[in-house]
């Protein structure tokens, strides 16, 4: 890797390295995805050296969804001089994964059958030289009907029947036939070869097919434990000779085994009895973890773990191994989904923890000591991507234990799955719980503020009387302080207890960066920051820690508690505070887009559909500085943007005033007229020395008083009114001061794509160093030449 990433940027060689080599499980580190899938585009445009550069994919249709969203970002990523994806894939990935609009995101060249030439020429191919008659190739032309897989397999059948047989002048039929006995379907072909094969050939097969794709011979061994070393030889040499296994040495020099075809492997499997099965994925389990000496293969582990249990369980195999299998396989998998919540796959780990709820919902409620720990890291991981049914399920046989951490979780997943009736039954459960977890000895003081909130609205004096306990036992808890400020505030009709408390919200604020960069508590850890950054008046770094937190977002309960919590600040300070209608349209906007409803599309305030628009209009959003320093960089690169923009068809939203970037707007207006609508947003309030566009075909004022964000919200604003969504908006980033930095941000959280123009300045130039965005996958660096902008401009989103 070392020597690959060679033409690399110096400054960037390691941290590319570390990340491509951590996605490829080379390395114990482990790094947010969006740093990996930086690090790869990054790789790929240095290895490229200024030429195209062609990335083939084969059988796509295998792929993780990790792959496919790698593939995403490279395919939206400028490269210098332009990049081919090629992939090869069966027709359902693209009904899977893009349904009706793959269109938009790729070209679809469907391969249609084989004419007879070409299916002549691959017989030749397979069988060099033959004595085959027309007659015989005509029979495998219409029993294949122009599918190369279908042909090599009639070929191979009719050698293994006998049909066809080697002479000295080549391949010659040994008697009349009449037909080809084609199965209906590629999974029948391979299921009449093996049919055809000796039992213990067939069983090493099964055994070979735990593995999925590859298998190490070291580890078929371990899988076949009771069969002799040259037993099992005699059979893997056989099998390679026959065409079913292929052998290859390994970049590590180990000796692999692979299947022909996927689909064989598919029925090598399905022929396998379940007993063999079992045992057949326990053995590889434990082949792995001797080999694995590293952690890195949790996820593999548990997965094999938790097949063997599935088999045994439908074998009726429940007995202690069966339920030791359970608990091992949830504990690689909670392990893995951990990993995955801090690279931040959420997908991965939502698919991952149904399989750990499983499993441990298999065992029952006579857990041990020694798995109480397991127990907690499951239902934290519940908590955490607010699965509060399973929560209750998993959790509810295990209240008698009296195991504070588990009634807390299970208190806190009553009290959500119940919030919108605190007289509930289940809702009351929830608090007792909480109380119980919260008193001694428990004394879990993220129980007595969980506690808290199931009060705020309800009893409030008594939800700031235990938030009061949480900041007795820690004088800087930010969750707790937060809460015990806003009712402080409420209580006075002003902010005078945040001076008075200065110190310790600094304190607590240094906590919530510390846990975001740990990765831990998140998104809560930039909702509390930004909350405190707000009341220490520092209303940009507010909107930056809000903005991170909108894009870690995963349930729409998040959102609905910092708006409340942002209505209560609003509605009782005594005065607007800097920065906090900026933060709740921004949480509104975030609501809308996230999580849809009629209730969250209404909740974005005022909101003006845009003219002429529909589901293909192109949206670019010009943003950036309007100061000195960007027209010094405008006056040497303007020229090139406008070009950029040569073949450009649609909607450009900037800032509506002839200044820095946004008068490039009203140049692009005027030059491309016929086929660009220029739309501006101003403030009312307009600085002295501003000077309006009337290029613009539209000009749209807000209430605020001076440039700020508020102009960029209320564009989106607008634009969800319109029916477009940020996903199928792109932002082109050039220099910019403190409103463009926040602009950016906001549009990175909405999941806009953002590129960032390489050496413009200021905070463009310093976002793709910031280690909160550096590495989303929706944020482009592009070179500043016409090439790479126009290309960002052209490429689907």
């Amino acid at each position: 890797m070392q020597v690959i990433a060679v033409e690399a940027p110096s400054a960037d060689r390691d941290a590319i390295v570390e990340r491509v080599g951590s996605l490829l499980g080379w390395t114990e580190a482990v790094f947010p995805l969006e740093e990996s899938f930086w690090a790869t585009a990054t790789l790929f445009s240095s290895v490229s050296s200024g030429r195209p550069l062609v990335l083939v994919v084969e059988d796509l249709h295998w792929a993780e969804e990790t792959l496919l969203d790698l593939l995403d970002h490279l395919r939206l990523y400028a490269q210098p001089a332009g990049m081919l994806i090629l992939a090869t894939a069966r027709p359902e990935l693209l009904e899977v994964r893009y349904g009706d609009d793959v269109s938009s995101h790729m070209d679809v060249v469907r391969v249609p059958a084989l004419a007879a030439s070409d299916s002549d020429k691959l017989i030749d191919g397979v069988l060099g030289r033959s004595l085959l008659s027309q007659h015989a190739r005509s029979l495998i032309h219409r029993a294949a009907e122009g599918n190369p897989l279908f042909l090599e397999q009639a070929l191979a059948g009719w050698i293994e029947e006998g049909v066809l047989a080697l002479a000295a002048d080549g391949w010659t039929v040994t008697r009349a036939v009449t037909q080809v006995r084609m199965p209906v379907s590629v999974s029948a072909i391979f299921a009449a070869r093996l049919d055809r094969l000796p039992d213990e050939e067939r069983l090493v097969l099964g055994g070979a097919s735990v593995a999925v794709t590859v298998i190490d011979k070291q580890a078929l061994r371990a899988v076949l434990s009771n069969r002799e070393v040259s037993v099992l030889d005699g059979c893997l040499q056989r099998l390679i000779r026959s065409g079913l296994l292929t052998a290859s040495a390994s970049a590590t020099d180990r000796d692999e085994l692979t299947f022909d075809h996927a689909s064989l492997r598919d029925v090598a499997y399905e022929m396998t009895l379940k007993s063999d099965r079992a045992s057949f994925h326990e053995r590889f389990a434990g082949w792995i973890e001797n080999d694995d000496g590293h952690g890195q293969s949790d996820g593999l582990i548990g997965h094999h773990l938790a097949e063997a249990h599935k088999y045994y369980a439908e074998l009726r195999q429940l007995d202690a191994h069966t339920r030791g299998l359970a608990v091992r396989g949830a504990r690689h998998l909670v392990s893995d989904c951990q990993r995955m919540l801090r690279i931040g796959d959420r997908a991965g780990a939502e698919r991952t923890t149904g399989r750990v709820v499983d499993l441990l919902s298999a065992c029952g409620p006579d857990i041990g000591s020694t798995d109480l720990r397991l127990m907690e890291e499951a239902a934290k991981l519940l908590v955490t991507m607010g699965r509060w049914r399973e929560a209750v399920t998993l959790l509810s046989p295990y209240v008698a234990l009296g195991h504070g951490p588990l009634l807390r979780d299970l208190g806190v997943a009553l009290c959500q799955l119940n919030r919108s009736y605190p007289s509930s039954a289940d809702y009351l459960e929830g608090q007792r719980l909480l109380e119980i977890a919260g008193a001694p000895p428990n004394r879990d003081i993220d129980a007595l503020a969980s506690l808290a909130g199931t009060w705020k609205g309800v009893d409030d004096a008594r939800a700031r009387s235990f938030y009061r306990q949480c900041l007795d036992l820690d004088p800087s808890d930010p969750y707790a302080l937060g809460n015990v400020l806003e009712y402080a505030i409420a209580a006075d009709g002003d902010l005078s207890i945040v001076e008075a408390m200065r110190d310790q919200i600094s304190e607590a604020n240094r906590r919530c960066r510390s846990q975001a960069d740990k990765g831990v508590n998140l998104p809560w850890a930039f909702f509390d920051s930004g909350k405190f950054a707000l009341l220490l008046g520092h209303p940009d770094e507010a909107i930056a820690s809000y903005a991170k937190a909108v894009q870690l977002t995963t349930a729409d309960h998040m959102l609905l508690t910092s708006l409340a919590s942002m209505d209560r600040l609003q509605g009782s300070s005594g005065g607007e505070i800097p920065g906090a209608s900026w933060t709740r349209r921004l949480l509104a906007v975030a609501r809308a887009v996230r999580f849809p409803s009629a209730a969250s599309l209404a909740g974005i305030g005022e909101a003006y559909p845009l003219p002429d628009f529909d589901e293909h209009t192109r949206v670019v959003m010009l943003a950036g500085g309007t100061d000195a320093t960007a027209a010094g960089w405008l006056e040497h690169h303007g020229k090139t943007i406008v070009e950029s923009f040569g073949d450009f068809d649609g909607v450009i939203i900037s800032g509506g005033t002839k200044d820095g970037v946004a008068g490039l707007a009203g140049s692009l207006r005027q030059r491309h007229g016929e086929r660009i609508t220029a739309i501006g947003y101003l403030p009312t309030d307009i600085p002295e020395g501003a000077v309006v566009d009337t290029r613009y075909d539209l000009l749209r004022r807000t209430v605020a008083v001076g440039f700020s964000i508020a102009e960029s919200l209320q564009a989106w604003a607008d634009l969800i009114a319109s029916g477009c969504g940020p996903s199928g908006v792109k932002l082109l980033a050039v220099n910019g001061g403190t409103i463009a930095a926040a602009e950016y941000r906001v549009a990175l959280a909405l999941g806009c794509t953002v590129g960032i123009v390489a050496g413009s300045g200021r905070e463009a130039d310093s976002l793709v160093e910031d280690p909160d965005w550096f590495a989303v996958p929706n944020l482009i660096r592009l070179e500043p030449d016409v090439g790479s902008i126009s290309r960002f401009l052209s490429a689907e989103v």
